[in-house]
Parts: C-alpha cells; sequence; structure tokens
C-alpha cells in the first residue's frame, strides 16, 4: 500500500530535525549567542582575549596612577 513508507519517512525527517535542533543548541551554547565566526580560527578568538586582557591592565595602570 502507498501509504505505508509515509511512517517510516516521517521518523526519519524528525530525526534529522531532532540532530539540526541538538547541534545548533549545542553550538550555541559552547560559541555563545553570537556563534563562531567564519573563516575565524583559534588565533582570532586568542587575539582578541588578549586585547582584552591589555585593556584591562592599561585601565588599572591608569587607575592606579591617579
Amino acid at each position: 500500500m502507498p501509504w505505508q513508507p509515509v511512517a517510516s519517512m516521517l521518523i526519519i525527517g524528525g530525526m534529522v530535525n531532532v540532530t539540526a535542533g541538538l547541534m545548533w543548541g549545542i553550538n550555541r551554547l559552547y560559541f555563545g549567542p553570537g556563534g563562531r565566526k567564519i573563516m575565524r580560527d583559534e588565533y582570532d578568538f586568542n587575539l582578541e582575549n588578549r586585547d582584552l586582557r591589555v585593556l584591562e591592565y592599561r585601565k588599572m595602570l591608569a587607575e592606579a596612577a591617579k
């Protein structure tokens, strides 16, 4: 009968959607709301973190000089 494969197709399609949703959720938890930028590697992220630390250090020195 032609409607018998519909249940299997719905299950397979549903599992594909669940997998995609889990991948999106894990990616969002791991990389944050902005997600990982395309064509950026670990060096770029570490450089950005270093810049933030340098900025905080300079602010601390400016406050100590007052």
